[in-house]
């Protein structure tokens, strides 16, 4: 399985630490409240920095279960 999200910078603030958030409980089919907080696992203002920065960046971290990809304009899940 290798869900695909875009990155639409619509979150609740707007931010890419939401969009994942958002992504992993869609496949999980939970609610976002239920999940940690990301910021446990990555750097949360450094990983909306780096997204927002413009350039092409790759961002990869673990997260509740799932290998997380982070490019400019979408977030892939592949579960561990």
């Amino acid at each position: 399985m290798n869900p695909k999200f875009p990155i639409r910078g619509t979150g609740k603030d707007g931010s890419t630490t939401v969009e994942v958030v958002e992504a992993v409980a869609a496949v999980l089919d939970i609610p976002p409240e239920e999940l940690p907080p990301l910021y446990h696992t990555v750097d949360a203002d450094a990983l909306d920095a780096l997204v927002e920065s413009g350039n092409n960046i790759t961002v990869r971290f673990e997260y509740e279960g799932f290998e997380v990809l982070v490019k400019p304009d979408e977030i892939y899940l592949q579960e561990r």
